[in-house]
């Protein structure tokens, strides 16, 4: 029975998290410190530990002792530089609060209810105390660590690629650095995760997390989407993944599998970043925009969530809070819940996805079928040793972490020091398919044109711009006749202006030039005529032709020109045969489009020159040539 009993403690024990107690330990420690100098009485001199329940002076008293240094600053309107001790944050008071009520509870007792009133109104006043010294600045505004903006993990992910391994195993830190990110979860979360967490479902990788400190039970665990970056490779976490894989591929059968191997990786990849962030130059510290003391570990998680809330049309609050793995509330933790695709369209926005383009849509790189038909067992255990040990969900993402290799084989090898175990690897140094799976994989937007892979994810207004975008470029028939591009049609523009500059020419010409012929039958001359005019006594301007002039019974051009508007009958041949009225329709038919071919160039509508105006300007051309042939 005692044995059963000491398993039912230990179990009560486990409703906080080791990292959770550790925080609370060292609170509770310094709770115990002082109160033995105050209240000798609270504390028991054998176990040094707190006597529970505590009387309400003592909580008070030590409340206000570690609440002095705000007050002081308050009250002597100095900033924390100039104040004897520094003020301590009011989600650190908090904490310590949380910490007395573990103590009560681990022994079974509840803190009472009047004292925990008024001790909760203390700290609200504290909160307030603590905002209007951020407005008066006399303390640093911001609490904790600073979020790691997108320009400053572009950066800080390049920098933890380049990074030279003088150690096995030291490949990992890339991964480590953007799955944290694109997962929006505690260093805690990542460092836990193991081969059995993580699947490959359509476009996508599908990592599970096993409970967080939101969810320590695990009740509401999900599936989060990680989605390929083929245009940054910097901050894709498929590939990242694929290189830790193919550099440590080693896993033993069943049992535990570790993503990260070793132990402790949390506190590694923090030494790690610091050691980055460090030995940063000055510039490369304004791209982050804070001091290096300011970056930790959780500002991957501060930044990828304001990133995300920052899009506008992006992924809702809620969907964002889901994915951080934040409480909302009982309530709301009850009723609300996922929306259709909202974890997909996060995992695309936080991978670093154009959320502006098309190419927001765009797949992960693939192989055709025919290759992936010939990534036999035998071949996948010949160039990743161990494969056989992996579990199912993660075998199954083994053509796309290849894939993702090859296709950037050639930035890897730029990037990269020469000297990185991914190029000693089995997938360069003994791939029986190598040669033909360089230059094969596909890298497409919204459809697969090889496979159907469609995307997922997708707003729906990045679908239709798409959609729209591809009607835009389509060639196709209407009514049997194929439309002619903008291009096209400046082409077809370009002749019609240089034909009509041409034909205008050569009427000018014919207006300058008069022709005749000799009556003498063996000799025929042509010579330049002067441009005539004949005095009608009507009082107007001299005209082009003599009194009672007529037009041929047969005018040629104008005959041709009306055939071609079809503004002519179809039963008539000669213009001389129609009545009045309808000659003068085709006339005016006839002369608009001459007027139209002959004043293309000249932004005015030719077509609507009436015969009188044309008149006046042939007289006026008239009198400009005689003038420069007299000068």
């Amino acid at each position: 029975y005692s044995e059963r009993a000491s398993v039912a403690q230990s179990l009560q024990s486990k409703r906080t998290k080791i990292s959770t107690k550790r925080t609370y330990q060292s609170k509770v420690n310094a709770m115990t410190a002082w109160l033995a100098l105050h209240f000798p009485q609270t504390i028991d001199s054998i176990m040094k530990k707190m006597l529970i329940p505590l009387p309400k002076e003592a909580i008070l008293g030590f409340f206000g002792h570690i609440c002095s240094p705000a007050h002081m600053c308050d009250r002597d309107n100095v900033g924390e530089q100039d104040a004897s001790s520094l003020p301590l944050s009011a989600s650190c008071i908090w904490g310590y609060r949380s910490a007395l009520v573990d103590v009560y509870r681990a022994q079974l007792i509840e803190l009472d209810p009047l004292i925990d009133t008024e001790l909760r109104r203390v700290l609200e006043g504290y909160d307030k105390v603590i905002n209007d010294l951020k407005k008066r600045g006399l303390i640093k505004i911001n609490e904790g660590k600073r979020q790691l903006k997108g320009s400053g993990f572009e950066l800080l992910a390049l920098k933890l690629m380049k990074l030279e391994p003088v150690k096995k195993g030291q490949a990992w830190s890339t991964v480590f650095f953007v799955l944290m990110r694109n997962l929006m979860s505690r260093a805690d979360s990542i460092d836990t995760i193991m081969l059995q967490h993580i699947e490959w479902s359509e476009d996508c990788l599908i990592v599970e997390e096993q409970g967080h400190k939101g969810d320590q039970t695990g009740a509401d665990k999900f599936g989060k989407h990680v989605y390929s970056n083929p245009y940054t490779p910097s901050q894709c976490p498929v590939l990242a993944l694929a290189v830790l894989l193919f550099c440590c591929p080693e896993r033993g059968k069943g049992g535990k599998q570790q993503l990260f191997l070793g132990s402790d990786s949390k506190d590694r990849f923090g030494r790690l970043l610091r050691h980055v962030i460090k030995s940063s130059s000055e510039e490369e510290l304004c791209i982050l925009g804070c001091i290096p003391e300011d970056i930790g570990t959780h500002s991957l998680r501060k930044g990828s969530s304001s990133y995300a809330l920052g899009q506008v049309s992006g992924p809702t609050p809620v969907s964002v809070y889901l994915r951080m793995g934040q409480s909302l509330g009982k309530l709301k933790d009850r009723y609300i819940h996922f929306g259709e695709g909202a974890d997909q369209l996060c995992g695309r926005m936080i991978t670093g996805l154009p959320f502006d383009s098309e190419c927001f849509g765009v797949l992960p790189p693939h192989f055709p079928p025919e290759m992936i038909s010939k990534m036999t067992i035998d071949y996948r255990n010949e160039i990743m040793s161990g494969y056989s040990n992996y579990p199912r969900g993660l075998q199954s993402a083994f053509p796309f972490l290849i894939a993702s290799l090859i296709h950037h084989e050639h930035y890897l090898r730029v990037t990269l020091s020469s000297s990185h175990p991914i190029f000693k690897a089995r997938v360069f140094s003994a791939n029986s398919l190598l040669d033909d799976q360089r230059g094969v994989t596909i890298l497409a937007i919204g459809t697969s044109p090889v496979c159907g892979l469609k995307a997922t994810g997708i707003p729906a207004h990045l679908a239709v711009a798409k959609q729209v975008k591809e009607l835009r470029d389509e060639h196709f028939e209407a009514n049997g006749v194929v439309p002619i591009s903008l291009c096209d049609l400046d082409t077809r523009m370009s002749d019609l202006r240089s034909t009509m500059a041409t034909e205008f020419r050569n009427l000018i010409n014919d207006l300058q030039l008069g022709k005749s012929a000799t009556t003498n039958n063996s000799i025929a001359s042509e010579q330049q005529s002067e441009w005539r005019s004949w005095p009608w006594n009507d009082g107007k301007l001299d005209h082009a032709v003599p009194i009672g002039w007529e037009f041929p019974a047969r005018a040629n051009y104008l005959e041709q020109l009306a055939k071609e508007t079809t503004a002519l009958p179809a039963e008539v041949t000669r213009i001389s045969d129609l009545q009045i009225p309808t000659a003068d329709k085709v006339f005016d038919a006839a002369f608009s489009t001459r007027m139209s071919n002959l004043y293309a160039t000249i932004p005015k509508r030719a077509e609507e020159l009436s015969c009188g105006t044309l008149y006046n300007r042939l007289c006026t051309y008239r009198k400009k040539q005689q003038k420069r042939q007299h000068e």
